[in-house]
């Protein structure tokens, strides 16, 4: 059926630029999706990452509080992490006399949607006399 004016509906070229303007938004929702994703996996790393420094720093402090100093430079692995090159993500370093500054930090390898990253805690702690 064929209408006075001539316009029958929507031209192929009419369709296309829907078409086009469709998938652009496809794009960006999905880009928004993706970039959701990372945001999550990243905070969800760093949570893990930082409560496995507070540990740390609590274990130091509750089974050495008068070897302080022994703790320096000691590694420990934290669950699914690794420092680039393999390493553990985990490192306790102990500086200064007394009190002693002790310092955890837990560094990261990016690795498919996960960036890399860094935690670092810092504490004072004062060897107990015995």
């Amino acid at each position: 059926m064929h209408s006075k004016n001539g316009d029958e509906g929507l031209t192929l070229i009419e369709l296309m630029v829907a078409m086009v303007l469709l998938a652009f938004a496809a794009v960006a929702g999905l880009s928004l999706l993706i970039q959701g994703q990372k945001a999550q996996n990243f905070s969800r790393v760093k949570t893990m990452a930082t409560n496995a420094a507070e540990q740390q720093l609590e274990t130091i402090f509750r089974d050495a509080p008068s070897n302080v100093l022994a703790y320096n430079n000691i590694t420990f692995p934290v669950q699914g992490l690794t420092r680039p090159g393999g390493a553990d993500a985990g490192l306790i370093t102990v500086s200064g006399n007394q009190p002693h500054d002790v310092t955890v930090s837990v560094i990261w390898q990016g690795q498919g949607m996960l960036s890399s990253g860094d935690v670092t805690l810092n504490a004072l702690r004062s060897e107990a006399p015995r």
